[in-house]
């Protein structure tokens, strides 16, 4: 059972990944934003640039962290034993890792048929 679980999970998280790295790209583009408007060069002096880009990395990350949290809480009972879990979250990353570029393409392809899809079902306006 704790191996057709760790089959489960781990096809759950492949699958995830597409989103999950969109998810960080848009987190990233909003800290980045975030960093911009709200750290002031008047604020941090000299150290403007390297503030706004510790603001800019940790904003992401920390989202990600609570989405993997609440990703697990909601998959509990699905969640192999530790052991397993460690080997997919490491054999995920590799994967991200390595597929990073294609996972974008991926999402954007998937994001685009979406946008048609909705584009072409859109009633015409009658007045």
């Amino acid at each position: 059972m704790g191996q057709q679980k760790a089959w489960i999970c781990g096809a759950a998280l492949l699958l995830s990944l597409p989103f999950l790295i969109a998810a960080y790209r848009k987190l990233k583009a909003l800290s980045m934003l975030l960093a911009e408007m709200g750290v002031k060069p008047e604020m941090a002096g000299r150290h403007t640039a390297r503030v706004r880009k510790v603001i800019a990395e940790v904003i992401p990350l920390l989202s990600l962290l609570v989405i993997f949290v609440l990703l697990a809480a909601l998959s509990a009972s699905i969640l192999p034993t530790n052991e397993l879990l460690m080997l997919i979250v490491v054999i995920a990353a590799i994967v991200a890792a390595a597929a990073w570029r294609w996972f974008i393409r991926v999402h954007t392809r998937m994001q685009i048929a979406l946008l048609e899809t909705l584009g072409n079902h859109q009633e015409p306006n009658e007045h």
